[in-house]
């Protein structure tokens, strides 16, 4: 049984992780409303940043960089989990935005196959 309070969606776009002076790039999976899997590209322990820990989310779109208040909830040795504070529904557009341009690049492949 599934407990989680939002839908998880496959969402992956590079995004940086800013916590203190440490700024992480990565990308992103399991994406929805309310936190983020993120796929960091460090190897070091050093550098990770503590479960609770605050920071910054930053990701560059169209219109400009979006910058998303989140904490860190838990660590795995694959990335973290990154718990949205505020924000939501930037998130929530980001989301609608990337599924919206994948739909209309189907459409414009049926068109091309019909």
């Amino acid at each position: 049984m599934d407990r989680r309070k939002s839908t998880r969606y496959d969402y992956q776009v590079t995004m940086i992780l800013e916590t203190g002076e440490v700024r992480l790039a990565g990308t992103t999976r399991d994406v929805s409303l309310d936190s983020v899997f993120f796929n960091t590209e460090s190897d070091s322990d050093e550098t990770m940043p503590l479960p609770g820990e605050p920071g910054r989310l930053l990701v560059d779109w169209e219109e400009g960089q979006v910058a998303l208040t989140c904490s860190v909830s838990r660590r795995t040795e694959k990335g973290m989990v990154l718990q949205i504070r505020n924000h939501q529904s930037d998130l929530g557009l980001l989301i609608f935005r990337y599924f919206n341009g994948r739909l209309k690049g189907l459409k414009s492949r049926r068109t091309t196959l019909a």
